[in-house]
């Protein structure tokens, strides 16, 4: 997240720039009295436009991933036997770090519920003797 706010602080620098650029040409030719453009001087409006356009797909690629991470937490507490109020809560917690929950996720999930799927069976508490020792 950090690459990316400087990957947009770029942006809107390089943006502002050239809208710097372009201001100081149209007031040297407000001052030689030639014709101008005016729709062309608002150049801050275009970079504030570019920069929100960019936040948009960035904020929409992320309710996607979350989405995706919502479900995968869903999917995978539902066929372990977790109560609603855990998966609730679970869900939550994938939609606030999807990037992070994903690559748990891979790692470590995935593998156990294909072996769910391929054994066709559910998740069962494993069963420890009652042993007592004795003196």
């Amino acid at each position: 997240m950090v690459l990316l706010a400087k990957v947009l602080k770029t942006i809107y620098d390089n943006e502002k720039t050239n809208q710097t650029e372009k201001t100081m040409k149209f007031q040297a030719k407000m001052k030689r009295g030639e014709k101008v453009n005016l729709k062309a001087a608002s150049g801050e409006e275009e970079a504030a436009k570019t920069l929100l356009i960019i936040l948009s797909v960035i904020v929409i690629i992320y309710l996607i991933i979350s989405s995706m991470a919502m479900y995968f937490s869903w999917k995978h507490n539902t066929k372990i036997g977790w109560g609603t109020s855990y998966k609730v809560m679970f869900a939550f917690f994938a939609f606030l770090f999807p990037f992070e929950y994903i690559s748990i996720y891979l790692t470590y999930k995935s593998d156990f519920l294909k072996y769910m799927e391929r054994t066709n069976s559910e998740f069962v508490e494993p069963v420890v003797p009652n042993v007592s020792i004795s003196p």
